[in-house]
């Protein structure tokens, strides 16, 4: 079993048949006609350098993508870098709301490494990026939150 996705790997043929859905180019093709079986799992995930923002607090070293983007010129998309993203750094709280609020049963996030351990190397590991205690009360929250976790 895949645990990231709380779902069987083979999970054999899908639920909904491909008969039953039509071609976003079909006339017919309706959306709200689709259906999931009760018990299917809603889910999310997020990347931590395109989500996290907060790219130099709470003393995280710079991280690859950090560099790339810092150095300017024809890079990257109107120069823009991770420094600010989402913010969820900060408003990791918020993202449980909306976690909540959309229903979702599971939710996949990553950690910066260049948060827990700013030198690149394991002999310093940045406790104010440790992210134990974030992750923890995630935890405990999204199980309050999501009832169908096991």
């Amino acid at each position: 079993m895949d645990r990231m996705a709380g779902l069987p790997m083979d999970s054999g043929p899908s639920p909904v048949s491909s008969d039953a859905i039509s071609s976003p180019d079909d006339d017919n093709w309706n959306l709200e006609s689709i259906t999931f079986p009760e018990q299917f799992a809603w889910g999310s995930a997020t990347a931590a350098y395109q989500i996290e923002g907060g790219w130099d607090a709470d003393g995280k070293g710079p991280s690859v993508w950090d560099t790339f983007t810092h150095q300017g010129g024809d890079r990257v998309f109107k120069n823009q870098t991770g420094d600010v993203a989402c913010g969820s750094y900060t408003l990791w709280e918020e993202d449980l709301k909306c976690i909540k609020q959309l229903g979702l049963t599971h939710y996949r996030f990553s950690l910066s490494w260049s948060r827990l351990l700013p030198d690149g190397m394991t002999g310093f590991i940045n406790q104010k990026g440790n992210c134990s205690f974030k992750i923890e009360t995630c935890a405990a929250l999204i199980q309050g939150y999501c009832c169908s976790l096991a």
